[in-house]
């Protein structure tokens, strides 16, 4: 090691590792990348979104909110959706229609208190809460704040 590296400040060193530390944290933490087909014409795949995961510590997802959730049958697996209904506290009974703006779909089990049910906007390509059922609240991650980077078409 020469004398000129001997005399560098400590922070000449350190600061573009810690820059790059952050730029690696920043894209782990706070950015998803949409897969597939089912959140179009709103995401496309190779989309990345930016996630505010401290949005639900104080306030409850609404209808409408876009969110990142934890596949409630595959764990491990992040899925983006659209936040279509939700259950607080008083649960849909098995033979209730849901309504939303838009759309009738009929639930086949029991909603159980503080779920929601995640659609995808594309429903001709999106495997959704008509699937795999109700999301429970503790497998919504965070919500969708903006569009980071669009894929080039």
């Amino acid at each position: 090691m020469g004398q000129g590296q001997l005399d560098r400040p400590l922070a000449a060193v350190l600061k573009p590792n810690l820059f790059e530390f952050g730029l690696w944290l920043f894209r782990r933490r706070f950015r998803f990348r949409v897969v597939g087909l089912s959140m179009m014409p709103t995401l496309y795949p190779g989309d990345e979104v930016l996630v505010n995961h401290h949005a639900y510590r104080s306030s409850l997802p609404i209808v409408g909110d876009l969110v990142v959730a934890e596949h409630p049958e595959r764990p491990g697996l992040k899925i983006v959706k659209r936040v279509a209904a939700m259950t607080v506290s008083v649960p849909l009974s098995s033979s209730q229609d849901l309504l939303t703006p838009g759309l009738v779909c009929r639930l086949s089990t029991a909603a159980s208190p503080n779920t929601y049910v995640l659609l995808g906007d594309n429903l001709d390509a999106s495997t959704d809460s008509r699937s795999f059922g109700n999301v429970p609240a503790h497998n919504i991650l965070g919500k969708v704040t903006s569009l980071f980077y669009r894929m080039p078409r």
